[in-house]
């Protein structure tokens, strides 16, 4: 899923130095929150 690899090139950017821990908490938080939609869509699509 594109969100998996949003959250792994995510998890990259505070070891290089890119962003701060407090920008990568906020954007993991929502980039988590996303992918349990989507999964939770996906769900229903099977079961319906």
């Amino acid at each position: 899923m594109e969100v998996n690899k949003k959250i792994n090139d995510l998890e990259e950017k505070p070891i290089n130095g890119i962003i701060e821990n407090s920008t990568y908490k906020k954007w993991f938080s929502k980039l988590c929150g996303e992918r349990s939609l989507l999964q939770s869509d996906s769900v229903l699509l099977v079961i319906n």
